[in-house]
């Protein structure tokens, strides 16, 4: 981590314990970068609510300082907006008496001191796969619209006014994991009664809330990357409810999903950086210090949703064997991957080799020539990306491996 890195943890394991974070004022601060940092793990608002109204922000000029109030009131705005919508569908479901589990941000916000800050670009719910034609009937009602693109786990619906709902059936990503049956077992039997805004919802049981954060981190990990903010949901949860949780079915779990080094090192990484006390009960694993700073350093590089530089999301897609009957070590597959990454995340332009497999050939031939002669980077550009996309591919092998997730 750099000096600014170091500060965003700083000032949000302040914010998310509702604490401020008092400093030399005198102290040469690049805010620039910081806030720069913050912007790109969508946590700007957190880490205002630790400088807010303390001597901190005198070593801020008025213009930075003016645009992160602006920014956070706004942001703020916005999401306590999200969650009155929210509540709007929920009611629709309900008057349907559809179950619904709300999850992750929806949930989670509410142990942030600050909960407004803690800023979400969608909503995530979860229903019976007997229910989704009734959903998508009364979503469609609300004025949403199902997203062009095909997801195996879920449905994005979009909204001109609002933020994207995805609806989904299962909790697993089933292209990364062995078995997932941990995950899906009893959701509904062991759910508990919750509050999105003023309507009614479900949550996850504890055990399964915590599971899902790390096998939400491991499915984006294996897919784009994840940032700091997924850490801090995990540490609040633990540090808030973390004596109603119990450790022994998570450990039983966690083990299950094949995911026991993983999470040994997330747990360890919200130790090292926000002083998170890991529970006794959890199986922890011995933990090379070398190889978890590189793993932070990932986490840092990644942004919040694993986009912050294109040269990683391809090195994600060549490192991750995301086909599970090929071989993992294929070099040509690897190579593919690189050149075009998974169809399922090529744009709009080419839906009609998504609906019709027959076409696919020629989309390739279609992606190719774009990517060569297109106007988002000059040609010079791609050569350079494709270069630092295989140097990164083996570091994010190296990466996965020392995971146990290759």
């Amino acid at each position: 981590m750099n000096k600014s890195q170091e500060l965003v943890i700083n000032l949000l394991s302040h914010a998310i314990r509702g604490q401020k974070y008092e400093l030399d004022i005198n102290e040469n601060i690049n805010w620039n970068e910081v806030i720069e940092e913050a912007n790109e793990h969508s946590v700007k608002g957190l880490i205002y609510t630790a400088i807010n109204n303390t001597d901190y922000t005198k070593t801020m000029d008025k213009e930075t300082l003016d645009d992160l109030k602006k920014t956070t009131f706004f942001s703020g705005m916005y999401q306590i907006n999200h969650i009155k919508q929210v509540s709007k569908v929920l009611d629709e479901l309900n008057k349907e008496a559809i179950q619904v589990v709300a999850l992750k941000g929806l949930i989670v916000r509410e142990l942030y001191p600050k909960p407004e800050q803690r800023t979400m670009g969608d909503a995530d719910l979860i229903v019976k796969e007997g229910d989704l034609n009734k959903v998508r009937l009364i979503l469609e009602t609300l004025g949403y619209t199902v997203s062009d693109r095909e997801y195996h786990h879920h449905i994005r619906f979009k909204h001109k006014n609002h933020l994207d709902i995805e609806v989904h059936w299962v909790l697993g990503n089933g292209r990364f994991f062995d078995s997932i049956d941990s995950i899906e077992d009893n959701i509904w039997e062991t759910c508990i009664p919750v509050n999105i805004g003023v309507s009614n919802a479900l949550s996850l049981s504890l055990e399964d809330m915590t599971l899902h954060l790390i096998t939400h981190m491991v499915n984006h990990i294996k897919d784009a990357g994840f940032g700091i903010r997924q850490l801090c949901d995990l540490v609040v949860l633990v540090e808030k409810q973390g004596h109603l949780i119990d450790w022994s079915l998570f450990n039983k779990k966690v083990k299950e999903c094949n995911i026991i080094k993983f999470t040994s090192v997330i747990f360890n990484i919200c130790n090292k950086l926000f002083n998170m006390e890991i529970p006794s009960e959890i199986y922890i694993e011995s933990i090379d210090e070398e190889n978890m700073n590189i793993f932070i350093d990932e986490i840092f590089s990644n942004g919040v949703f694993g986009k912050r530089h294109t040269h990683k999301q391809y090195a994600n897609w060549s490192a991750c064997n995301i086909d599970r009957e090929e071989p993992k070590n294929v070099y040509f597959k690897k190579v593919f991957y690189t050149m075009f990454g998974p169809i399922d995340t090529w744009g709009d332009k080419y839906n009609y080799a998504k609906k019709n497999k027959i076409l696919i050939p020629i989309a390739y031939i279609h992606k190719f020539l774009y990517g060569l002669f297109g106007n988002k980077f000059t040609l010079k550009e791609k050569f350079n990306l494709i270069f630092k996309t295989t140097k990164e591919s083996k570091n994010k092998d190296e990466i996965l491996k020392w995971l146990e997730l290759q």
